[in-house]
């Protein structure tokens, strides 16, 4: 069984370009399971284009968080939190949405997860725990793939998320490098327009706060592959994750 997924943080559809490269993706059909955030702006896909998308809906709109998945791969329990409990703030933009899929007979459990951004570094790692128990909710599965943005953007935060994971998880993204770059920030907000500023002089705040984990059985019996994918269509840069 081979699977191939891609994560990303679509930045609600700022940045020029988005919007073809999902369309790119989707028609090119390379991935099973498409792990999106910030995502709500998105129609869902077409009947023909042969994925279909779990998400949830809040009120007269979409939560931010959705998975695509091929419709080869039937999605069975579906769980879906928001993070209203440890921050109100943004409710429809955090959370986790994680879901079991069959395939191929196995039980492949497949998850996107948004944490809260900014200087909430202890709260981050309390949703962190929590992500972790919701998956576990889902039950045993044969293999366990988790993806999303955990906005560890603290020296070291990373360390903190690795070992909560641990030992059931492993992350695979260690080796990618900086996955947000602010100088294509939102410009509509404070930050975003200081970013620009600064971007223009040739500054820059570069962060590793989007991975991929796997349970630690499927990273030690597989060949798991983990790259960026160099492509300018949001803040963050999309990673692809290949397990054979």
């Amino acid at each position: 069984m081979r699977l191939d997924i891609l994560t990303l943080n679509c930045q609600k559809g700022y940045t020029e370009g988005i919007s073809g490269f999902m369309e790119e993706v989707i028609s090119e059909g390379r991935y099973d399971f498409i792990l999106l955030q910030e995502s709500a702006f998105m129609t869902d896909p077409d009947n023909k284009s042969g994925y279909g998308i779990l998400r949830k809906d809040t009120g007269d709109t979409h939560h931010e968080l959705s998975i695509m998945y091929k419709n080869i791969h039937a999605p069975e329990e579906v769980i879906f939190s928001d993070f209203r409990s440890f921050d109100a703030s943004d409710a429809n933009e955090y959370g986790v949405l994680a879901a079991s899929f069959g395939v191929d007979d196995k039980k492949v459990i497949i998850s996107t997860t948004h944490l809260h951004s900014g200087l909430r570094k202890k709260i981050r790692a309390k949703e962190m725990v929590f992500v972790k128990e919701r998956i576990d909710d889902l039950g045993f599965g044969d293999m366990v793939v988790m993806g999303g943005d955990f906005n560890s953007g603290f020296p070291g935060e990373w360390k903190i998320r690795d070992g909560i994971m641990s030992p059931e998880y492993m992350s695979c993204g260690a080796g990618t490098g900086h996955t947000c770059d602010s100088r294509r920030s939102e410009h509509n907000i404070d930050l975003g327009r200081l970013n620009r500023v600064l971007g223009k002089m040739g500054i820059s705040f570069r962060f590793r706060v989007d991975d991929l984990y796997v349970d630690s059985k499927t990273a030690s019996e597989r060949e798991v592959c983990c790259r960026k994918l160099d492509v300018e269509v949001s803040d963050h840069y999309p990673l692809e994750l290949s397990i054979t």
